[in-house]
């Protein structure tokens, strides 16, 4: 069982969007996110084959945001969306679509689960016909119901359920009548456990076996063909995305890790789709690089994926030769990336390439770049070869040597390296801050991703507006998880403003401390 993986240039690349399966009309609907030209509020919706923009926003629809809550009432027919953030703060209404309009149902104080909220999760239960929705910022272990008019709270038994939780993952389990929750992080770090809930209590489950290791932020969706939830990707302890994917048997409860790897992501999205019976995934963080894949699971074709490169160059004139390898006929192509944005402010001259538009029996496609020095050559390799591929360099006029297999790099003369583009270009000498960093690693010298050149900040001050308040709560979620995507959004602050104890790692203590921050002792 694997990923197939296809590029849709009709959505842009998106963060901490939300998605749910229309199961009446037989669509995947996505909303919001966070994206280059900042919050959305688009709807789009998938058909299995295509993505449509089905609405356009704007007033008539919830205000941009991220970090918001979505599932499909399959018993009145409507996809509700709860919460969310923007730069200003954490929303507290509730939305409903019903594939043409937006209608807002809910507002204002005692009409939504608790007040405002965003980083929380929520599944529709079918059986008893609510939604159902736990956890988030800031009140991270609380439980609440939505019966399609109001909301109201749950105290369970446990009192504590699944505890403190923020970026966690919930879907329903129609065989077993269940709410089940995975992962998440509370002020300990990253979990991977599961919890179930029957409308009465929160129950810890424990799998026999192996269990994947502790994140938040993954992708948890109930694949109904095969009563199994499918886990892909998320963050770690440091932050950084992860690349697994692993079946929960919702009948034995035990954990298998499955082969076929999207790259590794987070602040990603998917759902089922049970027409076609297949989860959909789209977006999310690669690390820096926002990917425009909808990615398909499961599925038997093997796709070796998309990677981006950058050549450093060191002197000038110094010619050589790439290729990627696979089978004859199957579909490689190289684009180079000196596209509007991506090296903002480069003059087109400072890059030089000749294109070798060749393809021969062993499918080798082969290009000669001539790199000027310190500028940089990016390009992009795309396939749909099911063998996956290697990257191979040489000096000019002689065969190339496969060295670089996907998200591996190999050092000559000049440097072959793996670039995530960061889309920043904080000192504003035209050029992307990761091409900066790659050229000369000591101007980020705590290794961040950040320029030490652009470091001021005051702690907990997320916003860059000189106080710490419940506005710096969506920028302290994108520094924890997603560095370059705080960048983005905030440009000119520092995602070190969310490491409390300077220890250069930002994590749950980080958190603790700037819940205390807002919220006092």
């Amino acid at each position: 069982l694997n990923w197939t993986i296809s590029v849709h240039p009709v959505l842009p690349p998106l963060v901490a969007h939300t998605m749910a399966y229309d199961s009446l009309r037989e669509r995947v609907v996505l909303f919001g996110g966070l994206g280059p030209n900042g919050y959305s509020n688009e709807t789009y919706e998938w058909d299995g084959a295509t993505w449509t923009l089905a609405h356009a926003g704007g007033p008539t629809a919830p205000s941009p945001r991220a970090d918001a809550a979505m599932a499909f009432d399959s018993i009145r027919g409507v996809t509700v969306l709860v919460g969310g953030a923007d730069a200003f703060g954490v929303n507290d209404e509730t939305w409903e679509w019903n594939g043409a309009t937006w209608t807002l149902v809910a507002s204002g104080p005692g009409a939504s689960p608790g007040g405002p909220r965003s980083n929380h999760a929520m599944a529709f239960d079918a059986n008893r016909g609510v939604c159902v929705v736990y956890g988030g910022l800031p009140a991270m272990l609380e439980t609440w119901e939505w019966n399609g008019a109001v909301w109201a709270p749950v105290f369970t038994p446990s009192v504590v359920g699944a505890g403190d939780r923020v970026f966690h993952a919930m879907t329903y389990d129609p065989s077993a009548g269940r709410v089940l929750l995975f992962g998440g992080f509370d002020q300990n770090g990253p979990n991977a456990d599961v919890w179930s809930y029957d409308g009465f209590d929160w129950t810890q489950l424990n799998p026999p076996g192996l269990w994947p290791p502790p994140r938040a932020d993954a992708i948890f969706v109930f694949d109904t063909a095969r009563n199994v939830v499918v886990m892909h990707g998320g963050a770690d302890a440091s932050g950084l995305p992860t690349d697994d994917t692993w079946e929960l048997d919702a009948t034995t409860l035990s954990w298998t890790q499955t082969t076929g790897l999207p790259p590794p992501r987070t602040f990603h999205a998917a759902a089922f789709d049970a027409a076609r019976c297949e989860t959909v995934l789209y977006g999310g963080d690669a690390g820096g690089f926002l990917p425009i894949e909808t990615c398909v699971y499961p599925t038997n074709l093997v796709a070796g994926g998309q990677r981006t490169f950058c050549v450093v160059g060191t002197s000038t004139g110094v010619d050589w030769s790439w290729s990627v390898n696979g089978a004859a006929g199957s579909g490689w192509s190289i684009d180079q990336l000196n596209e509007p944005g991506l090296l903002a402010g480069l003059p087109a001259d400072a890059i030089v390439a000749q294109w070798v538009a060749s393809m021969n029996n062993a499918g080798c496609c082969t290009f000669r770049a001539t790199i000027l020095p310190q500028s940089s050559q990016c390009f992009e390799i795309n396939t749909s070869d099911p063998n996956g591929f290697n990257l191979c360099v040489g000096p000019a006029g002689a065969p190339p040597t496969c060295c670089v297999n996907p998200g591996l790099s190999c050092s000559f003369n000049p440097t072959v390296i793996e670039v995530f583009i960061s889309g920043v270009d904080c000192d504003g000498n035209g050029q992307d801050d990761a091409i900066d960093i790659a050229i000369d690693p000591a101007l980020d010298a705590n290794g961040d991703g950040i320029l030490d050149s652009c470091v001021t900040y005051l702690l907990g001050d997320m916003n860059c507006d000189l106080q710490v308040d419940g506005r710096d709560i969506q920028g302290f979620s994108l520094a924890w998880t997603s560095p370059a995507d705080y960048a983005a959004t905030y440009p000119g602050c520092n995602v070190q403003a969310a490491d409390y104890n300077s220890d250069g790692i930002i994590n749950a203590i980080d958190l603790a401390l700037f819940l205390q921050d807002l919220t006092g002792p």
